[in-house]
């Protein structure tokens, strides 16, 4: 996850929507920035990406312990 946020991007995100229960957390989100290094065989272009993106969080004990990353990988190209 901190390789997606911080490594291989520069990026912000705007939340649009939060759904959290006991085990699972759902954000759906607009993720913009810079690309920094190649990504899901995708390498970085020049300027500013904009992204719809879902992730799914599963927590335990008030943590998160892992996550699914769904965003338009066209968004990139």
């Amino acid at each position: 996850m901190s390789y997606f946020y911080s490594v291989a991007f520069s990026a912000n995100f705007f939340q649009k929507d939060l759904i959290v229960t006991q085990d699972k957390a759902v954000l759906e989100a607009d993720f913009y920035g810079r690309q920094l290094l190649e990504f899901a065989g995708i390498k970085p272009k020049e300027g500013e990406v904009h992204v719809p993106l879902c992730v799914v969080y599963q927590v335990k004990d008030d943590k998160i312990t892992g996550a699914h990353i769904y965003f338009e990988s066209d968004a990139l190209r």
